[in-house]
């Protein structure tokens, strides 16, 4: 009878070890089978990757594929804020996959990242051309990969979301540790005489339900710097909505 790799146990250990990059043939070994068991079985789970032989870059690229802790709750708010997924159709080297991009004045919190989900993709430094950061220096983390890019968008987190983000499809009791991470993409702190106050940028949608999620007392404002677009913003002052608002970031997260 053909061996197979069915227990939960010998999954983990099969998806540990493609993950850190072992061979086919070494992982064949390790479980006693021919390789073509090993591969059939990564493509049942969705994770085998055809062009495996031409990647320079590798990580955790089942990351996203469940999101049941804070951390992937946060770095999956992080990327509806300062992430864009391109699919495979609009990239012209179609041979690398759909790509999650990453563009971010910060280069530390970019380095939290790639800690995260354990790759060891470079972080570029580029001159950027729109946006908020126009013609100022900032860093970018491109990762290539169908599976983590298809689960992002299972997620919500589609190509060309700026106008059209919606609050995330997860589990309610990681929506605060999402909002954290969106905070760090597109929220700000400004003060206001004596007052501090915060900003955040969105869709619509978006701070419809950070408001309620939030419960804090504030009204959606248009962005009119981007014209008649789905960019609005809300800003949060007053000493009740402040309180409400820093006693749900006051969490600091181990991996912050």
């Amino acid at each position: 009878m053909k061996r197979k790799i069915n227990t939960k146990e010998e999954l983990d250990i099969l998806i540990e070890k493609y993950n850190n990059k072992e061979s086919m043939q070494d992982i064949a070994k390790y479980f006693g089978v021919h390789v073509q068991t090993v591969r059939d079985r990564l493509k049942e789970l969705n994770i085998y990757d055809k062009n495996r032989r031409n990647r320079k870059h590798y990580c955790d690229f089942s990351f996203f594929e469940n999101i049941d802790t804070e951390e992937k709750a946060y770095w999956l708010g992080y990327i509806a804020a300062d992430g864009n997924i391109y699919s495979n159709e609009q990239r012209k080297n179609k041979s690398s996959g759909s790509t999650l991009k990453i563009i971010s004045k910060d280069k530390d919190h970019l380095e939290k990242f790639k800690k995260s989900i354990k790759a060891d993709n470079e972080i570029e430094e580029i001159i950027s051309f729109k946006g908020y950061s126009n013609g100022n220096k900032v860093y970018r983390i491109q990762i290539y990969s169908n599976k983590m890019c298809d689960d992002l968008i299972k997620l919500g987190i589609v190509p060309n979301k700026s106008l059209i983000l919606k609050p995330p499809i997860i589990n309610e009791k990681f929506y605060k540790d999402f909002i954290r991470g969106y905070f760090d993409g597109d929220g700000s702190i400004y003060k206001l005489k004596s007052n501090f106050g915060f900003n955040i940028l969105g869709t619509k949608e978006m701070l419809e339900w950070i408001i309620k999620v939030l419960d804090i007392d504030t009204k959606i404002k248009k962005d009119y710097r981007t014209g008649d677009k789905n960019n609005y913003y809300i800003s949060v002052a007053g000493l009740k909505n402040l309180i409400k608002f820093t006693n749900n970031f006051m969490k600091i997260l181990k991996y912050i």
